[in-house]
């Protein structure tokens, strides 16, 4: 169903809901802001972003400035500053903070807890709060009236903390002040995927949770990744900054760093076997013609600036080992992105070197075959045709102890002369097909909403049953 009302400029906040009254409060107040035409009521707050939203509601005021060497966001500095000098937190260390880190909602009760002095309160009645440092916060909270759990016994301490419910804790927290709901803002999102309902194109931050919840559904073991960046440079990402095995969705980095080290020339022979087939064995004669492993690695974090991909060993033909000793070799779909950003835009290798390299690109499969080719098969054939991209896999069984995985990254091309890369992944996925069709589908939604291509059917035969994208009543 379509939200009953779209409140304070959000579409999918409706008029019933019991964050309802906190969302138009944080608002009214400037504690969030607007991020598309969506609040995203269940998307996890981090560390960083909490500590924004409880600044704001303060008042923003003024502190000397912090010492953690992980605040790497100007717009938090200030309200990370104000919490370490008030005591509100300590942080993780003594040198960091993990604003990235997602807010539990028994960090959440110890820190409101802090910010009202630590009061004493009757003892809570939830079974699953179990730490000796969440007692009495989530008591208070309790006797404040700011939480009543996520059932009558439970809390949920560990869970990470919503949207949704960090605009209703502080909104609590200030006594529930009188509000007026502004519902004037046009319905979207909160349906289900391929509904006959469906209003059209919401943003594309969530779009992107949509694809995580999907692939929930699909497979409750799978772990995804997504990162999308925009030819304006915008950066979407859902976990994007998880480091996943790396598979064969690298190659291109390991060909391009050979090309800067041995020439183009030296390259040419090995490179379509190497990117278009995948084939491992000329995949480390590759690496040999870059100087190794180690140069691999340099290249990759001082060329190309990709500073969470690094390559650990690779065996096939000969073993090549890293100077660092044995290790996962890992990438993140932020990295992989960047890649093709940074190839697109000529900031890694001359410009016929950069040609050729986008040549082989597109020798990769136009449509799946095993699972090479996830990311362009649902893609309109006019728009597969021109994507540069590079499928990795490590399928059920394959590597010893390896976590399944599948990785597709590439470049898409519109029309109308915009681009945007992507990367995803899912790892960890009983149903290995099911990882290889939430690729696929996801590619061709990221591709619709950046695209403005309503019309496209992203759905399959044979695809899993979607269920609706809701906001769940979690207090």
């Amino acid at each position: 169903m379509l939200p009953a009302g779209a409140v304070a400029g959000y579409g999918d906040v409706d008029g019933q809901r019991y964050f309802t009254k906190p969302v138009q409060w944080s608002v009214d107040h400037g504690i969030t802001g607007i991020d598309d035409a969506c609040f995203l009521p269940d998307a996890p707050v981090s560390r960083g972003e909490f500590a924004v939203y409880l600044w704001n509601m303060a008042g923003q005021p003024f502190a000397a400035p912090h010492s953690f060497t992980d605040v790497t966001l100007e717009y938090q500095d200030d309200a990370i500053s104000w919490m370490l000098e008030t005591r509100i937190t300590t942080g993780t260390s003594r040198n960091t903070f993990s604003p990235e880190d997602t807010m539990t909602r028994g960090q959440v009760a110890t820190v409101l807890h802090r910010l009202a002095d630590e009061p004493a309160a009757a003892s809570h009645a939830f079974v699953d709060v179990i730490r000796s440092w969440q007692q009495a916060p989530v008591s208070w909270m309790t006797t404040a009236g700011i939480t009543t759990g996520t059932s009558t016994t439970t809390f949920s301490p560990d869970l990470p903390l919503t949207r949704a419910q960090a605009v209703t804790f502080l909104y609590r927290y200030q006594g529930e002040p009188e509000v007026t709901v502004e519902s004037d803002a046009p319905a979207c999102c909160g349906v289900q995927i391929g509904s006959a309902t469906d209003p059209g194109l919401c943003g594309l931050t969530t779009e992107l949770n949509r694809l995580e919840q999907i692939a929930q559904d699909w497979d409750q073991s799978a772990q995804v990744a997504i990162a999308v960046i925009l030819s304006d440079g915008s950066v979407y990402g859902v976990r994007a900054k998880d480091r996943v095995s790396s598979a064969s969705a690298v190659k291109p980095l390991w060909t391009a760093a050979a090309i800067d080290a041995a020439g183009l020339e030296a390259v040419v022979p090995l490179a379509h076997r190497t990117i278009a087939l995948s084939n491992n064995y000329t995949a480390g004669e590759v690496i040999d013609l870059a100087g190794g492993v180690d140069n691999v690695n340099n290249w990759v974090r001082g060329v190309a600036g990709l500073k969470d991909t690094n390559l650990s060993s690779w065996s096939f033909g000969k073993r090549r080992v890293s100077s660092l000793g044995l290790g996962p070799t890992r990438t993140t779909m932020n990295d992989l992105a960047l890649f093709y950003v940074r190839l697109h835009r000529g900031q890694l290798l001359e410009k016929a070197e950069t040609a050729r390299l986008v040549s082989w690109l597109k020798q990769t499969p136009r449509r799946l075959s095993y699972v090479d080719g996830a990311l362009v098969d649902r893609l309109p054939s006019a728009i597969s045709e021109s994507v540069l991209h590079k499928t990795g896999w490590l399928p059920p069984g394959c590597c010893g102890d390896a976590v399944p995985q599948i990785i597709d990254a590439g470049l898409v091309f519109l029309p109308n002369g915009e681009w945007f890369a992507l990367a995803l992944s899912s790892s960890n996925a009983r149903h290995y097909d099911r990882a290889v069709k939430w690729l696929g589908f996801a590619a061709c939604r990221i591709y619709v909403v950046v695209g403005n291509d309503s019309a496209r059917n992203c759905q399959r035969q044979g695809d899993p049953p979607f269920q609706p994208f809701t906001t769940q009543g979690d207090y």
